[in-house]
């Protein structure tokens, strides 16, 4: 009999073929009857084979030490269980039911995250203890509350498949700073810019730290793995171009009177204002606004009178018109002649301080040359 084999027609089948493929050669008996494995099997059992699988994949000694085995077990079951604990776990929890609150299994997680690492940009990263990966957002809180600013750890995403975020200690929030996950970054992040570059784009992030609980410099651990040296300006031209570089880019919350408002981007070690010069104004409806009324005082000398009140010409124009309170006298004065054009009246009211063609004769003028004398 051959190794086991299993046929996909799309590359969407590859993960659950690898881990049908993985149940079958760890726990398959041997002599056993063709095409029959175990339902389920121990927890001791299937963790080995989950950590000499990573080995062999990302091509490591540094496998899946006690931190990472009960970090998986405790995404697996709900709670933690010791290594070498024989809870029973079954092919469905394996590889065909979803984790809670999300819509991927166990195994497609872990083969995604396997992925990740093992790939060539990540996997010296890996080897050197500078991924600590398996590790929860409330231990990772935990680990990084007690230290200074700027510390930070590099750990797998719960919630993303093969992906990989930046855990960091800002004082964005309280004087005592705070701990944020990054934006998780999958392996087609990485191959637009590596993994070292973007923590050295941005100085926020200065010391790392490492699955040994080892607290080192970014740039002595990550300096080596560098893709452009720090000092560009002898490759500023390429090919008669400018030369560009991508940079990454941090957000964080900023800390405002009720905790409301714009953030800062953290750009190569400097923090760029969103708005330096514009304060932050939270938006409120209008019935939380509290106004408060005016107090007008008001004399008899400082109310206008009637006269000034209709005379508010001013003394240096010529107006053409009368003045406004004048208008009912001139609407008297106008005069109103009817033209009449077999069925059609037409009304003109003209005061009679404006000027009018006189050679018009309006009793006698047809419409149709009275509106093209009009328009000429």
């Amino acid at each position: 009999m051959s190794l086991p084999l299993v046929v996909i027609v799309n590359v969407s089948q590859e993960s659950n073929a690898r881990g049908t493929i993985l149940w079958e050669n760890a726990f398959a008996d041997e002599g056993r009857i063709p095409f029959y494995v175990p339902d389920k099997v121990p927890w001791s059992k299937l963790i080995d084979a989950l950590d000499m699988k990573w080995k062999h994949e990302c091509q490591s000694t540094r496998g899946l030490n006690i931190q990472a085995k009960q970090y998986l077990a405790n995404k697996l079951f709900g709670y933690t269980l010791p290594p070498n604990s024989d809870q029973p776990v079954s092919w469905a929890q394996f590889n065909r039911e979803p984790l809670h609150g999300r819509n991927f299994t166990f195994w497609q997680w872990f083969n995604g995250i396997m992925e990740l690492t093992k790939h060539k940009l990540n996997q010296p990263l890996w080897n050197d203890g500078l991924i600590i990966g398996f590790i929860g957002k409330v231990e990772c809180r935990e680990k990084l509350l007690p230290q200074p600013m700027k510390h930070f750890l590099l750990r797998y995403s719960d919630s993303e498949i093969g992906g990989l975020t930046i855990a960091c200690k800002a004082d964005k929030i309280s004087d005592g700073g705070d701990v944020y996950n990054l934006q998780p970054h999958s392996l087609r992040d990485y191959n637009i810019r590596a993994l070292p570059d973007r923590i050295r784009d941005v100085d926020q992030l200065m010391f790392v730290v490492t699955a040994d609980n080892i607290v080192k410099p970014k740039n002595e651990a990550f300096g080596k793995y560098y893709s452009t040296p720090a000092d560009n300006g002898s490759k500023s031209c390429v090919d008669g171009y400018v030369r560009t570089e991508l940079m990454q880019t941090i957000t964080l919350p900023q800390q405002t009177g009720n905790q409301l408002g714009g953030g800062n981007i953290l750009m190569g070690g400097s923090e760029h204002a969103s708005s330096p010069t514009t304060p932050v104004t939270p938006i409120c409806s209008p019935l939380d606004q509290q106004l408060t009324p005016l107090n007008v005082t008001s004399s008899p000398s400082s109310i206008p009178s009637v006269q000034q009140q209709q005379d508010s010409r001013h003394p240096s124009i010529n107006y053409d018109l009368p003045d406004i309170t004048d208008f009912g006298q001139a609407a008297q004065q106008q005069t109103s002649n009817i033209i009449t054009n077999g069925s059609t009246t037409v009304a003109s009211s003209v005061p009679s301080n404006m000027d009018y063609d006189d050679t018009l004769d309006f009793p006698s003028l047809d419409m149709n040359e009275f509106l093209t004398r009009s328009m000429h």
